[in-house]
């Protein structure tokens, strides 16, 4: 598979997911959402665009906000999807850390990293979604049988 087509792919899943949680989830699905869509669109603003070996501190300083928003929404939530987001977006920070604690480690591994982890914080967003749904459709299934 192409590196393009690979790219392509990725922001259509990404997209997909976003706008079904902005479309329809509640308070913490939709907050979430948002935060991971400023980030993606700030994130090329923010980046260096000089490639070298080091670590890119544009790009963690949007990853810390998106994470303070992670956890705001984790800590004042009762789902439980948020918690595994976090989780996953604190290993984001944590290979930031490496990266800047270590500048030798590869630049490649560095990159995909990032990207890996901000992927499973936002299929926790996906499968957070659709147990919004499942919820709402045993509700509306019980109401119909009761």
């Amino acid at each position: 598979m192409s590196t393009l087509l690979r790219f392509f792919l990725g922001i259509s899943v990404w997209l997909f997911i976003l706008g079904v949680a902005l479309w329809r989830g509640e308070k913490p699905e939709r907050t979430v959402a948002t935060a991971h869509l400023i980030g993606m669109f700030v994130t090329p603003f923010a980046q260096a665009h000089v490639i070298t070996n080091d670590p890119d501190l544009g790009i963690m300083a949007v990853d810390l906000c998106v994470f303070a928003a992670l956890m705001w929404v984790a800590l004042r939530s009762d789902r439980w999807w948020p918690i595994f987001s976090v989780a996953f977006f604190l290993v984001t920070i944590g290979i930031h850390a490496i990266k800047i604690t270590r500048p030798d480690a590869s630049q490649r591994v560095y990159e995909t990293a990032l990207v890996f982890f901000d992927y499973l914080s936002l299929y926790a967003l996906g499968a957070g979604v659709i147990a919004l749904e499942r919820r709402r459709w045993l509700a509306q299934r019980t109401m119909r049988a009761g």
